[in-house]
């Protein structure tokens, strides 16, 4: 028998560019809370206790063992929109210090919970059943299919690293006022960091962004580099010369000047 539509849960009807404002809104609503400390970067669990825990009463319970899928994939984070639970797996915890847990935190809490609760709990109702949404090792990858999880990984993205903050710092750290990094190939790069120069060998675009990303971490809460190197290239700072259209062309047009 065919599964019908109508029988599984349906995906947010939400555009980026809605999800991204949502994620960015909550930031703002962070930085108003604490002010000018705001500026020192994000910190999740400041914004859960001081805005999220408040005005979205989400309940965090992080010494679960969530096991593993069908697929054999380490279960990270799940999302009971009943009860309005997230789970992070113990592999997460705080005193591991893995940077997986601000990425992971941010999706449960801020991409299931925050943008998708009350649209899930209306799907559960419909479907008159009650199911956690699920976050694997393999579903945090960006390229996944499934349209709640990319949702949910667009608006962690944000949330964990919003586009203000970040603009704040790279100006900050690298003093380059809206001027943008170049990248015109394989080579050795020059990084002025706060006055000093800083050489690097860099591989290639998204390794340019990686060293980039390396003097923003601090500031973002434990945020892992590969989170921040995505994010780094999605805001457009640093852009890649190497796939310029302009040409030089010769045409059959006579030159005024001898010679040329």
């Amino acid at each position: 028998m065919i599964e019908r539509r109508n029988d599984r849960i349906k995906p947010l009807p939400l555009p980026m560019r809605q999800i991204i404002r949502k994620a960015e809104a909550l930031t703002h609503r962070y930085a108003e809370e604490l002010g000018i400390g705001a500026l020192l970067g994000m910190n999740i669990d400041i914004m859960y206790e001081r805005v999220i825990y408040p005005d979205f009463g989400i309940v965090i319970h992080e010494d679960q063992d969530l096991g593993f899928d069908l697929h054999g994939s380490k279960i990270l984070g799940e999302f009971d929109p009943i009860s309005n639970t997230v789970y992070i797996d113990e592999e997460l915890h705080p005193r591991n210090g893995d940077p997986r847990r601000t990425f992971t935190l941010s999706h449960e809490v801020g991409g299931h919970a925050i943008l998708q609760g009350d649209w899930l709990r209306s799907e559960l109702k419909r479907l008159k059943c009650n199911r956690r949404i699920v976050t694997t090792e393999q579903l945090l990858d960006l390229e996944t299919e499934n349209v709640l999880e990319r949702q949910a990984n667009m608006f962690a993205a944000h949330m964990a690293a919003p586009t203000w903050l970040m603009n704040h710092w790279i100006e900050r750290i690298f003093k380059i006022n809206r001027r943008q990094f170049r990248y015109i190939g394989p080579g050795q790069y020059c990084l002025d960091v706060r006055g000093h120069s800083h050489f690097h060998t860099v591989a290639d675009y998204t390794d340019l962004c990686r060293r980039i990303s390396f003097y923003l971490k601090p500031f973002f809460g434990g945020l892992s580099v590969e989170a921040l190197t995505y994010r780094i290239a999605e805001t457009g700072w640093v852009v890649d010369h190497t796939e310029s259209q302009f040409r030089l062309r010769r045409t059959a047009r006579r030159s005024e000047f001898v010679g040329v």
